[in-house]
């Protein structure tokens, strides 16, 4: 498999920039596509952080070009930052988002990607509204106080019987 970047990177979407954090053992692959792309002044690699709230206070969308993820924790702290999602379909984004608070595109399809990437970076009337559900759907289904209580409930039921 390859790596593909969204056409936003390229023309379509001037404005846009891509940071992206973490690693991997692909790392030199991205950046050698990067390169050859020409597209170093729009998509930036961070490499490992310990400061990834911080990013996330900076950023306008979130997306993740996984092709498979269960339920990414990235994408809920993007949302409980009033970020809205761009998102391939997996199981985890069909489960965590709503066409509410972000958009699902296919698997393998960067058109779809930057497509949707460009059509929220174009509308803040859209955007907003939607980061600002993405905070409240995060908050309210998948906070650290609501899984810790349900999970001393299925404790609390297994040594009761």
């Amino acid at each position: 498999m390859s790596w593909r970047l969204p056409a936003c990177c390229g023309t379509a979407t001037p404005g846009c920039a891509l940071p992206s954090s973490g690693g991997g053992s692909r790392a030199d692959e991205l950046n050698t596509l990067r390169t050859t792309l020409g597209v170093e002044d729009r998509v930036t690699l961070l490499g490992l952080r310990r400061d990834v709230a911080d990013l996330l206070g900076s950023a306008d969308i979130f997306f993740n070009c996984s092709d498979w993820e269960g339920m990414p924790l990235t994408t809920i702290e993007a949302m409980a930052s009033g970020l809205p999602v761009v998102a391939t379909c997996t199981e985890g984004a069909a489960e965590l988002l709503t066409p509410e608070t972000g958009v699902v595109v296919p698997v393998g399809d960067p058109a779809a990607m930057a497509q949707a990437l460009a059509n929220l970076d174009n509308d803040d009337a859209v955007r907003i509204p939607m980061g600002e559900a993405a905070r409240e759907r995060a908050l309210s289904g998948f906070s650290h106080d609501r899984m810790s209580s349900e999970l001393n409930a299925v404790l609390d039921a297994v040594v009761m019987r």
